[in-house]
Parts: C-alpha cells; sequence; structure tokens
C-alpha cells in the first residue's frame, strides 16, 4: 500500500518460539530427502465442454462482496460468512479471524474478543470490541472481497478512482488486525468509554499517559488504552508519518472511546488485545483472576513484533516417505519507523504436537507470555516465526488394499460371504457378489449422496474380491460391468439426474432429483421434471434444501468422494472405461479436490481450512451466527482416500498422478489429526477431558457438529446419542484406521454400546457401526458382534447402514492388526539394521534360534532370531538390543512397542539412546495413553533430528536397563 511501506517475504528464516518453547519451530523442517510436492493442475479441460452450464440468480448469485473478483469463487471457506450472510454486516456475516471474531460496516471492521459461554460455545459482543476503519467524510464503497489465499482473506473499500482507500488482511492466527491505508483518514473507536485515574481519563502514548480530553494532539507509534465497561486493554500500533513525509497527529475523545488522525495516511495501523482481564471486573474473563491478571509480558511482545506484520501465507508440501510436511510461509510488511521483525501469530492445540517435533508439549505450556485468548479452538500460545513446519503421519502409499494382510483365520468367511455359499444378509440368502444397485441409480437418477454410498460399496466388493484372490471368477466382471454401467447413466448430459456446471460460482452440481417410487410400488421417477433442452429448469438451482444443499455447494467432499473412490476402482479393474470418462471424473474431483490456483474452472481444495486442517462442509447459504460447520469427520477423511486412490491408480498414465497421491496423504492426514483433536473427546481419570474441552460443558466424548463458535452433542438429522457417534465413523475403509486410535476407541465404544442398547432405534441401522469399532480393539469380540446382526441388515434400502456390506465388515476386522504382526513387523527391521548379540536371559522363558519368548503364557511371539536380550520381570517387559533399551508398558501396549522400534529405535541405536516408557501407575498396573502418543513422538523426533533427544530427567536405574 504505497512507496513507504518496506515488502517482503523471507522464505527461509529461521523461526523461534517466545520463552522456552523456542526450539518448537527451529525445526529440521522437511529432511534432505523429502520430495517437494508440485501442486498440478488435474486437467485444463474446460467444464463446459462436458457438461451442461448453468447460471445462479436470485439470492443464490455470487453477492455483490465478490464484485470486483471473476471465478471460480470460495463456497466454503473460513471467512465464507462475510461474502454470503444477506447483512454483511449483521452478527451472520461474522468472521472467526482467530483468535478475533471480525464483523464489517460500511467504513470499518469491529475487532471482538470471544468469550466461552454454556453448552461449549462461545459468545461475542460488537459493544466488546474495538473497531478501525475510516473517518465518516472519507468517501468509500465496500466492503469488498479484495483478495484471499489459503492462509488470509483481505477485505477492501473504494472511492472511485483512488481505487482502494482501505484493505483489512484478515491472516489467520494473527493476535493484531492491521488496515492498510492509502490516502484515506483513520479512526479507531469503541462503544466503551476509558478507565477514570485520578479523575481524568488517559491514554498512554509511546509509555507516557496523556489526557483523552478531545483537543490535545498526540504523536506517537504505540499507544494504550483501558476500556473500563468490559476490563480490557487494548494496544494501537500506527506509523508516526502519514506517508507523504507530514507528522501525523491524533486527537482521542474518551466517552466513547476515539482516535481519529489529523491527516490521511498511506501506511499500516494495528489494533491487538494486551489483557481480558486488566483489574479482575470482567465476570468470565477474570475467573480466578480477582485482582486481574499481570499481562505485561505479553504486551511488551505485542510492541516488540509489532511494526511487521502477516499480509498473507504461502503453503508447500513435502513428503519423505510415510511422513509429510505443511510449510507455510507469511508473506509480510513493516511499517514505516518500526524494525523489520518477523511476525508473532498464535498456535491452537491442533498445531502444537505437529510443530514440536524437538520440544516437549508441556514446554509449551511454560510460555511465560501467556496470551488471553482461549476459544471453542482451545487455549493458545505465542509463536515467532515467518515459516512454520508441521508434520504429519502419513497413511501407508498401499493403493485400494488394507494398510494390514487379510487375518487367515478369517478371509475364508470373507470369500464364502462374498461369493457364497453364505448370505450378505442384504436379500435374503444372496451373497454379496450378486449385490444389486437401487434401480433409480442404475438410471442416472436420485441424489449424489446416497447414489455415492451405493457405488462405493459395489466398488469395495470388488477392491476386496481381488484383494482375497477372487479376481478371475466370472462373476467379479459381472461386478465392474454393474458398476460401470451405473456410473455411466450419470455422466450425460441427457441422463435424468445430471450434473451441470455452476458458472456463476465455479462448480459442479446436481440438477436434482427427488425420487417419487410409489413406496416401492412403482418404477421410479423424479417427482419435478427437467426440460432437457433448458439446463435452467434444473430444479436444484432453486432449492436449497434438496439433495443436502448440493446446489449451494454443502458436503460436496461427502458425496463425490464416494463416487471417485468408485472411479478408482474402475481405473483398476475397468481401465478402458475409466479413460473414456477420465475427463468427467476428473471434474468431479476437481470440484473439491483441486489443487491448483492455474486450474480457473474450480477453487483450490474447495472445503479445506488449511490453518486447523479439516474441512467446512457448510456452503453459500448462512443460517445463523454460529458460523461454518461439519458433521461427519470420517465421511471427510474418506473423501481424500478417494484422490489418493484415484490418483494412485492412475500413476504412469498422468503425470500429475504422483504429486496428487502424497497431496491428498497429507490433506488426508490433516484430516484425521483435525478430527482427533476436535471431534474425539479422550478419556482422563475415568471421565472425558480435553485442552479444548471443558468436561462439565461437554461431558460427551464425540462432538456431533462442529461450529466455528460451538461444539455440539447432535447431528442434522437426530439428537439421539447413537447417531452422534455413528456419523462419525461411516464409511470404513482402510483409511479410517488412521483416526481411530485405540486409546480413544477403547473409552469411546463402551460409551457407544450403551447408548445403541438403551435406544431401540440404533438396531435399525446403526449398531454396525459398533461391531466396526470395537474391532479396533477387540478382533473376535467385533467378529461376533457383525454376525449377531438380524437378517437383511445391509439391505441398500436402510440409509445408516446401506452403504456397508457383511464382507466389508468381516474384511475391516480382518485387516486390524494383530499383536503378533505388529512383533514381526517391528522385530524385522532391527534384525536387519544392527549387528548380532549375544543373548542373555534373566527371568522368562527364552528359546535361542526357536520361535517364541515365553513371556506370560507365552504372549509374545515370534522374537527368535533376531538377536534381542530380553529380561521380564511382573507387569515389565524390557527388550534390549545394542545399546537400545524398552520397557514396555505392559503387554497390551505393544502397539505403540511397534511403532516405537519401527520409527525410531534403529536410528536412535545408532547415536547411542535408549528409548523407555515410564510405568504410570504401580498400583494399578496401567500406563495413560498419553505416554504411547509422547513414545510415538519421540521415535519421529529422534528419526528427524538424531543427537538431540533428552528421554526423561526422573528416570531411574529401574526404568532403563542396558546391555
Amino acid at each position: 500500500m504505497g512507496d513507504h511501506t518496506q515488502r517482503h517475504q523471507r522464505s527461509m528464516a529461521k523461526p523461534i518460539v517466545i520463552a522456552v518453547a523456542a526450539a518448537v519451530l527451529a525445526a529440521q523442517g522437511p529432511s534432505a530427502e523429502a520430495r517437494k510436492l508440485n501442486r498440478p493442475t488435474l486437467s485444463l479441460k474446460r467444464p463446459d465442454t462436458l457438461f451442461d452450464v448453468v447460471g445462479r440468480s436470485n439470492k443464490f448469485v455470487p453477492p455483490k462482496s465478490f464484485a470486483f473478483q471473476a471465478g471460480p469463487l470460495p463456497t466454503n471457506a473460513w471467512w465464507e460468512n462475510f461474502a454470503s450472510a444477506a447483512d454483511p454486516e449483521s452478527s451472520e456475516g461474522n468472521i472467526f479471524q482467530m483468535p478475533y471474531v471480525v464483523m464489517s460496516c460500511a467504513r470499518a471492521v469491529h475487532v471482538i474478543q470471544p468469550a466461552m459461554s454454556e453448552n461449549n460455545g462461545e459468545s461475542y459482543q460488537k459493544s466488546a470490541g474495538l473497531s478501525i476503519g475510516i473517518t465518516d467524510e472519507t468517501a468509500a464503497e465496500g466492503p469488498y472481497a479484495a483478495d484471499w489465499d489459503e492462509l488470509s482473506f483481505t477485505m477492501g473499500w473504494r472511492s472511485g478512482s483512488k481505487g482502494w482507500i482501505m484493505q483489512v488482511p484478515l491472516v489467520r492466527g494473527s493476535p493484531y488486525v492491521t488496515a492498510e491505508y492509502n490516502g484515506a483518514i483513520p479512526h479507531i473507536y469503541s462503544l466503551q468509554k476509558l478507565r477514570m485515574h485520578n479523575g481524568q481519563r488517559w491514554i498512554s502514548v509511546d509509555g507516557i499517559q496523556h489526557p483523552c480530553d478531545g483537543w490535545t494532539k498526540l504523536k506517537g507509534r504505540v499507544f494504550g488504552l483501558d476500556v473500563e465497561e468490559h476490563d480490557k486493554t487494548w494496544l494501537i500500533l500506527a506509523s508516526m508519518h502519514t506517508g507523504e513525509g507530514v507528522q501525523q497527529e491524533w486527537t482521542c475523545q474518551a466517552e466513547p472511546f476515539s482516535l481519529v488522525a489529523s491527516h490521511a495516511h498511506t501506511g499500516g495501523v494495528r489494533v491487538a488485545l494486551a489483557n481480558d482481564c486488566t483489574t479482575g471486573a470482567h465476570p468470565v474473563h477474570c475467573a480466578g483472576a480477582p485482582h486481574g491478571k499481570d499481562a505485561s509480558e505479553y504486551a511488551e511482545l505485542l510492541v516488540q513484533y509489532g511494526g511487521t506484520y502477516p499480509t498473507g501465507g504461502k503453503i508447500d508440501f513435502f513428503v519423505d516417505g510415510d511422513l509429510g510436511t505443511m510449510q507455510w510461509t507469511w508473506e509480510t510488511n513493516t511499517m514505516t519507523g518500526f524494525e523489520e521483525t518477523e511476525v508473532v501469530q498464535l498456535a491452537w492445540p491442533v498445531h502444537k504436537p505437529l510443530l514440536a517435533s524437538e520440544t516437549r508439549m508441556e514446554e509449551i505450556n511454560d510460555v511465560h507470555a501467556a496470551t488471553p485468548f482461549k476459544d471453542v479452538r482451545g487455549p493458545t500460545v505465542a509463536v515467532v516465526g515467518n515459516q512454520w513446519k508441521l508434520h504429519y503421519e502419513l497413511m501407508p502409499d498401499t493403493g485400494l488394499a488394507a494398510f494390514h494382510p487379510v487375518d487367515p483365520a478369517i478371509k475364508q468367511q470373507i470369500i464364502d460371504t462374498l461369493a457364497g455359499p453364505k448370505p450378505g444378509m442384504w436379500e435374503g440368502e444372496l451373497p454379496d457378489k450378486d449385490f444389486e444397485l437401487p434401480e433409480e441409480f442404475t438410471k442416472g437418477m436420485g441424489d449424489t449422496y446416497f447414489s455415492g454410498k451405493q457405488f462405493g460399496r459395489l466398488a469395495q466388493l470388488i477392491a476386496i474380491a481381488n484383494e482375497v484372490g477372487q479376481s478371475h471368477q466370472p462373476w467379479f466382471g459381472e461386478m465392474v460391468d454393474r458398476l460401470q454401467s451405473a456410473m455411466e447413466s450419470w455422466l450425460h448430459k441427457s441422463s435424468t439426474t445430471p450434473f451441470v456446471y455452476d458458472l456463476s460460482w465455479g462448480g459442479l452440481i446436481s440438477c436434482g432429483c427427488e425420487i417419487d417410487n410409489c413406496n416401492g410400488y412403482c418404477p421410479p421417477k423424479c417427482k419435478v421434471q427437467r426440460d432437457p433442452l433448458n439446463p435452467q429448469s434444473c430444479p436444484a438451482l432453486e432449492n436449497s434444501q434438496a439433495n443436502f444443499g448440493n446446489s449451494v455447494y454443502n458436503d460436496h467432499h461427502f458425496h463425490y468422494g464416494y463416487w471417485i473412490y468408485a472411479a478408482a476402482v474402475l481405473a483398476k479393474f475397468a481401465p478402458e472405461w475409466e479413460a473414456t470418462f477420465r475427463e468427467k471424473l476428473l471434474s468431479l474431483m476437481r470440484d473439491y479436490a483441486n489443487p491448483s490456483e492455474e486450474d480457473r474452472s474450480y477453487p483450490v481444495v474447495r472445503h479445506k481450512d488449511w490453518f486447523l486442517g479439516f474441512s467446512w462442509a457448510m456452503g453459500i447459504i448462512v443460517t445463523n451466527t454460529k458460523g461454518r460447520n461439519q458433521e461427519s469427520t470420517s465421511e471427510a477423511v474418506n473423501a481424500y482416500y478417494a484422490v489418493y486412490a484415484y490418483a494412485k491408480m492412475l500413476e504412469g498414465k498422468e503425470n500429475w498422478a504422483s504429486d496428487v497421491k502424497d497431496l491428498a496423504r497429507i490433506w488426508l492426514a490433516m484430516e484425521a489429526h483435525g478430527a482427533e483433536t476436535y471431534w474425539q473427546i479422550h478419556e482422563s481419570a475415568g471421565a472425558a477431558s480435553s485442552e479444548v474441552y471443558d468436561e462439565t460443558d461437554f461431558p460427551d466424548r464425540v462432538v456431533g457438529i462442529l461450529w466455528e463458535h460451538q461444539a455440539t452433542s447432535k447431528t442434522w438429522f437426530s439428537k439421539s446419542a447413537f447417531a452422534v457417534s455413528g456419523i462419525q465413523l461411516l464409511p470404513f475403509t482402510p483409511a479410517s484406521e488412521t483416526y481411530l486410535k485405540a486409546d480413544w476407541v477403547e473409552s469411546h465404544v463402551k460409551e457407544f454400546r450403551n447408548d445403541c442398547n438403551a435406544d431401540p432405534q440404533c438396531a435399525k441401522g446403526w449398531s454396525w457401526t459398533v461391531c466396526m469399532e470395537q474391532a479396533v480393539v477387540d478382533k473376535q469380540g467385533a467378529l461376533g458382534c457383525i454376525h449377531s446382526m438380524p437378517h437383511d441388515y445391509f439391505s441398500p434400502a436402510d440409509k445408516a447402514s446401506g452403504g456397508n456390506s457383511l464382507t466389508n465388515s468381516l474384511y475391516w476386522i480382518a485387516t486390524r492388526p494383530s499383536f503378533t504382526d505388529a512383533i514381526k513387523k517391528t522385530s524385522m527391521p532391527l534384525a536387519q539394521e544392527l549387528p548380532a548379540l549375544a543373548v542373555g536371559v534373566d527371568e522368562g522363558a527364552y528359546q535361542e534360534g526357536g520361535a517364541s519368548v515365553g513371556l506370560n503364557a507365552g504372549i509374545l511371539k515370534g522374537l527368535a532370531g533376531h538377536n534381542i536380550i530380553n529380561r521380564y520381570s511382573g507387569d515389565e517387559a524390557i527388550l534390549t538390543q545394542d545399546g537400545i533399551s524398552i520397557n514396555l508398558l505392559q503387554l497390551g501396549m505393544l502397539c505403540c512397542f511397534a511403532f516405537l522400534l519401527s520409527m525410531g529405535a534403529a536410528i536412535a541405536t545408532r547415536h547411542g539412546h535408549s528409548f523407555f516408557w515410564r510405568r504410570q501407575d504401580a498400583l494399578r498396573g496401567t500406563y495413560s495413553s498419553f505416554t504411547c502418543a509422547q513414545a510415538q513422538s519421540d521415535a519421529r523426533n529422534v528419526a528427524r533430528a538424531p543427537g538431540d533427544f533428552l528421554l526423561d530427567a526422573e528416570a531411574n536405574e529401574q526404568d532403563i536397563i542396558t546391555a
């Protein structure tokens, strides 16, 4: 904004974290072997050459806030409420920038700290905030959507031929809100009055108190003000000069507060909340601090780094085997008169475990410069640095197959259920190979959600049949033919329910068809018929409720994810058909997972919130003040798994496939991590507990719908507790393993089973999800559970269970990792990496050169021949090799042990490190899930930064036993 603002971008600046967390971002980053992923276009084929084109009218047309933008337009962005609310100045138009709620008006933005309220929500009042804008004398039009990227959104105000006279870049995580002026007069104000001191209301200017009397001219860079009603302290930072070489002067009014510049300004002005409990008077923010909070260190931090501010962000992705990195580089400006520094940002609980590659979590929480922010996303910590690196553990690159082999003991059950003679529990005695899609879906009519689920079901049966060695059977080809024929019936312009390209927004939507089949007594037909010669006659164009809001961009990733998974299966088993329809199938994938800005037909990864990692399902219709929302995280995970699967099947056929395959693995990991952080509530001391959620406000172990301003324990279709759990589990695919971890499942599945047993409605289509979740911790119990389902339980007519099959249920159970598998998987790499050692025995049975180690009635098997010294005593088991000592928590935690060895032990050995897991509860003989998670984190740390690993200062002699 003008010649007097320094714009720069440091791509390689080494970031630091405030106070003792200084090492968090001084990360190794992507390793030297890591590959930077391109973000290629999937296709440049114009959708109007593939589908009929429609435009939007009335309330579904893009609003005037997009007047200076061309398509494709965002439809599900975190700031979408601003663009889509009927009145952007209303509460419905609020933007949760994080940490602030930001509302706009004709000449300003209102910056508000949200306050936690009952029912795990947050409230916000315009009267409690500070507004930054331009004076009434300045001619202005707006606000408009001036610009956006994956980490920011910029509002803008224009004035005739001057163009943009004020822009406000709202950058996720910034503890400031900044206005960039271009020849406009700044005005900062509030509905509150300044606090009275000694009979006078004062404002601090560069640390010196001045009367706020309405006539004294103030000059300075840093203004501090205490507002009385809401007990807050705010800072205002501004360039001392106007941009024209004139020193800026300000006039202050105390009741209500107002600070107005004397001259038009070119450059930045920033506002930031420094303390939300200055004297102890606020009933919410001052809980536990009746005399106020000392926020002096945080205020100093805001001033120290306040001159340089982010205007946006750039994202890069890297992959190294099964480790992925998302790298954010903040683009910055520096205000004149301020030192150029790195930027200060805030991190939430969803970020900290991803950033903490060298620093433990508890160190982050010891930061002295405490921030005033805790919202529905959890408490924040201040971070300094122009670059963040977030590290993710990725799903293995196994294609359509499960992550683990099929258990031989269950394999024949799968084959018998698939091929016969056992029934598939979907129609009489028919096995799953004979599964027939509902008639309407074979004729290209209906909605895209339930049709997609049925296509996904049939595609899973095909993939499983191949994995269990049945692809040579005649019926295998018949299944493939049924799937491709049904999908093809939807992909023509002449289809009964065709896809159409929405030119107004830039997206692929369904024409719409509500099925009428006379309750099963007549052939299916659409209740409202479209004119085949007039695409604008599509009934969905004027009906935001049809097809779950598909035409207003609700849930596209949920719906189309099923379709793209089916496309991946057909790419493998019907390659000629897939090649014929590839461009149309890719348009479906581009609609929700376009990786590239160069594709000007679709927005980039439509639903993804890059700052939080998960997706927002809600589209362009704003219905209330709670903001964006998402319900089924499991279906969001499935959407990115489908992208992975399709790209994997096209490797060697499309140049972009390898990069997109790994991009999708990272996007999936982000979604799974977001689900674990904000939808899954883990157990602590026998109760639901979370760094994010207060047990008294949210006692459940799973969130149903997560809004921007509230977490709720219900779904869109039911308030029943079993439905809340079930919708966060389906569909079950190999990718389900990425977010269904044993520690959460162990506590949640008990509660889920009780909820299901207590409500007879659960048995009508939902109880199978209890069995499937149980398989994570109890494979045999899950097998009995799924076989106890009633006859025809997986009928396609059932909306809850119809997208699953008995064959897939058995396959999921059969591919859950067993203890033996984990040990074998772990031991082999060690045997190859490390030299042989003499074998010694202290306690427990050991047979050198044999096939077993007799620990606790022979539970451990398959270790002999891998040069491991073993010691076993009571509840502890120590495996030692070449200086590695692993103190196993207890035999039931060996899934963590397997991860620990495979990820870090071999590397650690070469650097002389010892791994151990300390016993957490000597009386009960149990161990906390956090210990397991920390051990996994430690293993990754050593793998990334050998030589810089501290185990535990409290370790004692019996904790560590070396060779």
